[in-house]
C-alpha cells in the first residue's frame, strides 16, 4: 500500500474508534465496498487494538502505521 493509503487507513481507524460497535460495522462495510484492502487493514488494527486492552494506545497504533508507511517508501 502507498503512504497515502496508510494515511487514509490511519484516519479511518481513528474515526472507527469513535463509533459504537454497530456503527463501526456499518462504517467498515461502507469502506469495504470502495476499498476492500483498506477495510481489511482497519479491521486488523481494530482487532489488535481491542485484543491488547490498554497495551496499544493510539500512539502505538500510529507508530505501526508510520512504520508500514516507511517500508513502502524505502522500497
Amino acid at each position: 500500500m502507498s503512504s497515502d493509503e496508510w494515511a487514509q487507513i490511519s484516519d479511518l481507524f481513528h474515526e472507527a474508534l469513535q463509533l459504537s460497535v454497530n456503527e463501526r460495522e456499518i462504517f467498515i462495510e461502507s469502506v469495504e465496498k470502495k476499498h476492500p484492502d483498506i477495510a481489511l487493514e482497519i479491521q486488523s488494527l481494530l482487532k489488535s487494538h481491542y485484543a491488547s486492552g490498554s497495551f496499544l494506545t493510539g500512539t502505538a497504533i500510529d507508530n505501526i502505521i508510520v512504520q508500514k508507511r516507511g517500508r513502502i517508501r524505502s522500497k
